[in-house]
């Protein structure tokens, strides 16, 4: 556990997968930073955990993770209240949904 980590950088950390970002997201519950740009194994059930435990999140990069979809981002959304910037680029999956989504909760 690292209750008191801020920032974490995982950039693209190819095998990372969401077994990780859950263990991450139960043992570092201040994170205001992370990058997870380009982390392809992360699937929107990491992103979930991530989501409603790391609810401090301030910044967060998912540049590329290719196998996230717009539940990922409606979770975004909805529990990452102070969240000030969001890299969501190269990543075909997210549609509309995601940026309604977006739109409603900030």
């Amino acid at each position: 556990e690292c209750p008191k980590l801020m920032e974490l950088n995982l950039f693209n950390c190819s095998e990372l997968t969401d077994t990780g970002i859950i263990s991450i997201a139960e043992g570092c519950s201040s994170l205001t930073t992370i990058n997870l740009g380009w982390c392809n194994k992360i699937s929107d059930k990491g992103i979930i955990s991530l989501s409603t435990t790391a609810v401090s999140l301030m910044v967060l990069d998912i540049e590329g993770c290719s196998a996230l979809t717009d539940v990922s981002m409606r979770n975004i959304a909805e529990n990452c209240l102070l969240l000030k910037r969001l890299n969501m680029s190269y990543n075909s999956n997210f549609t509309d949904i995601s940026l309604f989504n977006l739109a409603a909760h900030s």
